[in-house]
């Protein structure tokens, strides 16, 4: 009887993940783009899963498979006794949710690490191509930049794939994001919408807290500010307007911070980004950190660290910076991104400031910033980009010059 069951939940989910694809690739003209995108997304999952056996003797990939099928193995009571117990909260406590998260997949699954990686860069997939089609819905001549920014950026899409946090998290962040924009375009919500927002929810929640700190105060910026227009309040003041909900927003993002993690309230945020930050500097190689800049003002080096580590966040590793593998491969995609970013202000200074304009670029430096410094290492700064790096790409790439340039994407 168990093994029936099991049998007829894999047929079930099998079902639902193919039925969500062909919702996702009903709009013809896009077809092939998606379907190229998953067939880029799952040769992502394996990749990443050779790497770390070949680089990285296995790393975390394949201590998080090791774990889970250990867990795996227990008996039927056993196994679900241990899935409802508690977690410490250490600083592992992530790490044991997603041991979870995996354990279920092969318990119920009864799959080997490949066809786990496959179920996690399915998942991902699904909810990016999710937040990619609001998109065309919604802002029909934003297509190109959103598809190429959140199912065809390389480094994106290669560490948003296979058995890691970034797979469930990015993943997450792309469903709350398209539920955003599907409410901004007035769309009727389906019953299960609902499901998945509560899902992403909690994948963010117990994964990758500090993510959601940043999204949900951004989020509940962009529906006020929605709904004070509506309203006519402070009309044609962009700013005075952001200014009146940012105030607004402090006690109850204070409030929220003290709610998802005891390292997010004011006595402990700064002594815990400091003390993960000489963790991963002591760990790390000369060759592959980013040091702190330092000055004989006090003063000036906050301001100086802050432009430093936020730039490091969104261009470094550069080439020729460096030459080691896979490094070299993150340097010479930042050297195209200076390029591409270069040749949008060159041919169009004017920028339209707006809600959203302001939302996405607090986002993009917060984390920026925050994520290089407390993890100052020029090879993870690649892995932690998938959270704000789709975002800078898609407001770059709106109307950029270059989908005029070649004959190639013209035809998209």
């Amino acid at each position: 009887m168990k093994h029936l069951f099991i049998y007829c939940l894999n047929t079930v989910v099998l079902s639902y993940l193919s039925y969500l694809f062909y919702r996702l690739i009903k709009q013809s003209k896009w077809k092939v783009y998606f379907m190229s995108a998953l067939a880029f997304k799952l040769i992502c999952g394996v990749l990443l899963g050779l790497l770390y056996i070949w680089l990285y003797d296995g790393g975390d990939t394949f201590g998080y498979y090791e774990r889970a099928s250990r867990i795996a193995e227990f008996g039927w009571g056993d196994f679900w006794s241990l899935m409802f117990s508690s977690v410490d909260s250490t600083f592992h406590a992530r790490r044991e949710y997603l041991d979870r998260v995996l354990a279920v997949i092969l318990f119920l699954g009864k799959t080997d690490y490949w066809m786990a990686s496959f179920y996690f860069s399915y998942f991902s997939f699904i909810c990016s191509a999710y937040l990619v089609r609001q998109v065309i819905e919604w802002r029909p001549d934003w297509s190109k930049a959103a598809i190429f920014s959140f199912l065809f950026y390389p480094s994106i899409v290669f560490w948003s794939s296979g058995i890691l946090k970034e797979s469930l998290a990015f993943g997450a962040v792309m469903v709350l994001m398209g539920g955003y924009i599907k409410l901004r375009a007035n769309k009727k919500f389906l019953w299960y919408e609902f499901l998945w927002y509560f899902l992403s929810f909690l994948i963010l929640v117990y994964l990758k807290y500090y993510i959601l700190a940043v999204i949900l105060p951004l989020l509940a910026y962009l529906l006020i500010f929605r709904r004070l227009e509506q309203l006519d309040f402070l009309k044609n003041s962009l700013w005075r307007k952001t200014a009146f909900i940012l105030a607004m927003l402090v006690a109850p993002t204070i409030g929220m911070l003290y709610w998802l993690n005891y390292n997010l309230t004011i006595e402990y945020f700064w002594s815990s980004i400091q003390n993960t930050h000489h963790y991963i500097l002591s760990r790390t190689p000369i060759w592959n950190k980013v040091p702190i800049v330092d000055t004989s003002n006090e003063f000036m080096n906050y301001v100086l660290n802050f432009i430093h580590f936020t730039i490091a966040g969104v261009f470094r590793p550069i080439f020729p910076e460096v030459f080691r593998f896979p490094n070299i491969m993150s340097a010479i995609e930042n050297l195209l991104l200076i390029v591409i970013i270069g040749w949008r202000f060159i041919s169009s200074t004017k920028v339209r400031y707006n809600a959203d304009l302001i939302a996405i670029t607090i986002l993009i430096v917060s984390m920026a910033f925050f994520l290089a410094f407390s993890i100052p290492n020029l090879g993870a700064l690649a892995r932690f980009k998938v959270y704000y790096m789709p975002f800078l790409m898609v407001v770059i790439l709106i109307d950029h010059p270059l989908w005029n340039k070649f004959d190639f994407l013209k035809r998209l």
